[in-house]
């Protein structure tokens, strides 16, 4: 038996061993090459391998280059026989276990570059170790099926965190051109188009606006692709036609801001972005309203300067008579002097359909006149945001709101607001104590539309207003005596609705009234005397109440008289004051449909230069017509019918040359008709009721003669029974 000593003694050709075999530890720490499997040797199972495999790794022979003894005997024993067949020595046996010689490798199939990292035991003239055997676990099949299923997770997570940063990063950079507050200064995003104003306008729209916009767009995503609703490419697109007026407005403002050639001012790249924002606020009114049809376009969507698109200057000075008029060249003027559109004046102009909310981007108007024009549908709700707004007109244009709600509404922000009118319409509501946070408010016009309730006294005492026109109503209430104190009052017109009450005496209070309207309501009591304080007086309509009253004399104060209408009350009784004859200025004057006694006076004929209408009819008038009425050259038309007036009918009646409406009709009068009569009316149609009389005779062949060319326009009706008529006489 050999001893330990001679067994570490290395056999012939053992150096070379040593040399010619390469530690498994080696292959494990990083040495580059691989082997070939060896085709030799005993087979054993990959859990009889791995075992193996782990004792070699973890034996001490890999910490610090020795052998266990039981390993070195038995590598003495087969390194004779290898040494004689010159084969390295491969053990078989490890603790006992068969070990298969597929976990060795020769070192003849490894490149001369791999060597051991490993320092070599140390050797000395007398002795050195035998070489150390060491094994390198082969995986099998299952081990590579884990391997390849490894490798393909790790490439699908590779490629899903790729697509991850890309996306990431098309996401930053679209981020990166949306418009936001802090990027709007330095908006780039038309920068090739020259159009970073109108980056900036379409950025600055309110939501409703881009709502339509991004809905034009949306309609038409099939036919392209858009991913910012602003974006020039669709809109410049002539394929590409705008359902909404918002629509059609941006896209012909896309147009023109690309426009280089025939601009009479400047290319709209050099507009600010207010001018840009207002070119589009009267584009969306303009599509709003059948802009196409209009009756003046004057200019209107052109690149021309603003002041000259069409706006009307005309005014009815009578209905407004406070209002500043201009004639076209000065309102251009003033239009280009204040460097934007203030007044915005449509009145008559063939408008149809909704005013758009995007009227409210308009910020500078002061003036907005849409009078006559077939509208619909409400005010806008956004009017609000018209600060600067003075007057507003929209006379008969069918427009809706809840007044009550719109006035609180408006009080928040429109305090600018001096003229209201909007009569015609359809406004339903009371109105709010909030009106009185306006007050600059000084024509208030809202007849004939819906409005009901009373009227409280605080707007009542609004001392700044002049005109209160909301007859044509619902209203209810009393007349307050705190109106004598409205000193700035010209109009009141409570005409058409359901007050009652009494006029009261502290009406003589408000001096300046002009314009008086208590007519077809249920007011009772008399007439105040002191009306005759209020020497403006201009018109009175007081017709159709339950007044129990004599006219009183003070009436023939009212030297300005131009229209006094008190006709058909409960019970207007007494004669007619003969001052009446010193309102000179009148041209029409009704008591009729009373129970006015008395005569005609003959003062009458002192209005022989203004009155028109004269109407005393219907009450209970005698005696005989005054020759001297014969002066009232141009009255057109008078009517003394339905009394109990006599005697004949005087030949100067035929001077009333202007006359075209003459009642003579349901009297006592007798005689013939006067041949004069042929000279009524000029060459104009006439009408002459002489029927339901005493008069006897036949008609006066120059009466027919003057008649005959005006047959249908002229109509003589007489007692047929009682007066003979050989031309186109028609029986009462």
């Amino acid at each position: 038996m050999s001893t330990a000593s001679e067994t570490n003694q290395p056999s012939n050709g053992s150096s070379e061993n040593n040399q010619d075999y390469v530690a498994a530890t080696d292959l494990e720490e990083g040495t580059s090459g691989t082997a070939p499997e060896s085709s030799t040797g005993v087979s054993s199972s990959a859990a009889d391998s791995s075992s193996l495999f782990q004792d070699l790794v973890g034996s001490k022979v890999l910490q610090d280059g020795q052998v266990p003894p039981t390993v070195m005997q038995q590598q003495s024993t087969e390194s004779s026989v290898a040494a004689a067949n010159h084969q390295p020595v491969v053990p078989t046996t490890f603790n006992n276990r068969a070990v298969s010689t597929q976990h060795f490798l020769p070192v003849a199939t490894i490149p001369a570059t791999v060597t051991s990292r490993r320092k070599a035991p140390p050797q000395d003239a007398t002795q050195h170790e035998e070489p150390v055997y060491s094994a390198k676990p082969v995986p099998d099949e299952n081990d590579c099926l884990v391997d390849r299923r490894r490798l393909v997770i790790i490439v699908v997570i590779l490629v899903a965190v790729i697509v991850i940063v890309v996306t990431t990063s098309v996401v930053m950079i679209g981020k990166r051109n949306e418009p936001t507050a802090s990027s709007i200064n330095n908006a780039n995003w038309w920068t090739n188009n020259n159009d970073t104003t109108l980056y900036r306008v379409a950025n600055s729209l309110p939501a409703y606006t881009t709502q339509a916009l991004q809905a034009d767009v949306a309609s038409a995503s099939r036919a392209a692709s858009m991913t910012k609703w602003f974006e020039t490419t669709r809109w410049s697109n002539s394929n590409f036609v705008p359902a909404s007026p918002q629509g059609k407005a941006w896209q012909r403002l896309v147009l023109d801001s690309k426009t280089t050639v025939s601009l009479r001012d400047a290319s709209l790249e050099a507009y600010s972005e207010e001018e840009l924002t207002t070119r589009f606020a009267l584009g969306v009114l303009y599509f709003s309203t059948d802009g196409y049809n209009w009756a003046n376009a004057t200019s209107w969507l052109s690149s021309d300067d603003l002041c000259l698109w069409f706006s009307s200057t005309n005014l009815n000075t009578n209905n407004y008579p406070n209002d500043r008029v201009l004639n076209y060249s000065d309102y251009v003027d003033y239009c280009r002097d204040t460097g934007y559109l203030s007044e915005l004046r449509l009145g008559a102009n063939n408008l149809k359909g909704t005013l758009p909310l995007e009227i409210a981007l308009l910020t500078k108007l002061t003036t907005l006149s849409l009078n006559y024009n077939a509208l619909t549908g409400p005010i806008p709700t956004t009017f609000n945001q018209l600060t600067r707004l003075r007057t507003f007109d929209c006379y008969e244009c069918n427009l809706q709101a809840n007044f009550t709600n719109m006035m609180e509404r408006w009080s928040k922000s429109m305090q600018q607001l001096v003229n209201l009118r909007l009569p015609r319409n359809q406004l339903r509501g009371t109105f709010p104590l909030a009106m009185t946070k306006f007050t600059r408010l000084n024509d208030i016009r809202l007849y004939d539309n819906q409005l009901s309730g009373s009227i409280a006294d605080e707007l009542w005492s609004m001392e700044q207003v002049a005109h209160w026109k909301i007859n044509g109503n619902q209203m209810t209430g009393t007349i307050p005596t705190i109106l004598g104190r409205m000193t700035n009052l010209r109009s009141l017109r409570l005409d058409e609705n359901l007050m009652h009450g009494s006029i009261p005496n502290q009406i003589g209070g408000a001096t300046s009234l002009r314009e008086f309207g208590l007519k077809y309501n249920e007011f009772s009591g008399s007439i105040p005397t002191t009306l005759g304080l209020l020497t403006n007086f201009e018109y009175v309509y007081w017709g159709v109440n339950k007044l129990v009253s004599t006219v009183p004399t003070e009436i023939g104060k009212l030297t300005n008289m131009i229209y006094l209408e008190i006709e058909q009350q409960t019970r207007l009784y007494g004669t007619i004051p003969t001052e009446i004859a010193k309102l000179t200025k009148a041209t029409d004057f009704s008591l009729a449909i009373n129970q006015i006694t008395g005569t005609l006076p003959t003062e009458l004929a002192m209005w022989n230069q203004s009155m028109i209408a004269y109407y005393f009819h219907e009450n209970l008038l005698t005696g005989t017509i005054p020759t001297e009425l014969g002066a009232l050259t141009v009255v057109g038309e008078f009517n003394i019918g339905g009394n109990g007036l006599s005697g004949e009918i005087p030949t100067e009646m035929g001077t009333l040359r202007d006359c075209y409406f003459m009642d003579l009709s349901s009297n006592l009068l007798s005689g013939t008709i006067p041949s004069q009569f042929s000279n009524l009316g000029g060459n104009a149609p006439i009408e002459i009721f002489v029927q339901f009389n005493d008069l006897t005779g036949s008609v006066p062949l120059s009466v027919c003669q003057a008649l005959t060319p005006f047959v249908e326009g002229m109509q003589l009706q007489i007692d047929c029974q009682d007066v003979e008529c050989a031309c186109n006489c028609t029986c009462g």
